[in-house]
């Protein structure tokens, strides 16, 4: 139960939790579903120390990816969505938190690679402007959402 807790709320960790990823939850997704992502950006003054606007990223690019069990070096992405925000609330003390859908693919990709065969994650790339490479303040490492996918491919090849 604690590990499915653990992989139901992925946090990644800067000083505190700086973005927390709400959804997609632990649910199975079927494929062509639209997966509601939600997640929240942590407020400056939230933690302690307080933190900077260096520590933000300007934006997260997401990518759907695919890794064969029986082999973790072949791994498949494609890039889901771009620019998604990834801006703290104006007030300083509070969280912010942002919501975007995404179509996964149809069952060709399912069929082609079998839920039982591969793991599916989300994977939220954080984008930083290129000023930031004159700072030393921690970033936001990528952030990892497992999903469990379902495939009904009764209707393949139409489907």
């Amino acid at each position: 139960m604690r590990l499915l807790l653990c992989v139901l709320f992925c946090v990644v960790a800067v000083h505190a939790q700086l973005i927390q990823f709400q959804q997609p939850n632990l649910g199975k997704l079927g494929n062509g579903d639209t997966a509601l992502l939600s997640w929240t950006v942590v407020g400056q003054h939230a933690v302690n120390p307080p933190l900077t606007d260096h520590n933000y990223p300007s934006s997260l690019t997401l990518f759907y990816s695919w890794t064969k069990n029986s082999d973790p070096s072949a791994t498949f992405q494609i890039q889901a969505s771009s620019g998604l925000s990834a801006r703290p609330s104006a007030n300083p003390a509070r969280n912010l938190t942002h919501t975007s859908t995404w179509k996964l693919p149809n069952c060709r990709l399912f069929y082609r690679y079998p839920p039982d065969e591969y793991t599916f994650s989300f994977i939220a790339q954080p984008v930083y402007p290129s000023t930031r490479s004159n700072t030393t303040s921690p970033g936001v490492e990528p952030i990892r959402i497992q999903v469990f996918m379902q495939n009904n491919i009764a209707t393949f090849p139409k489907c």
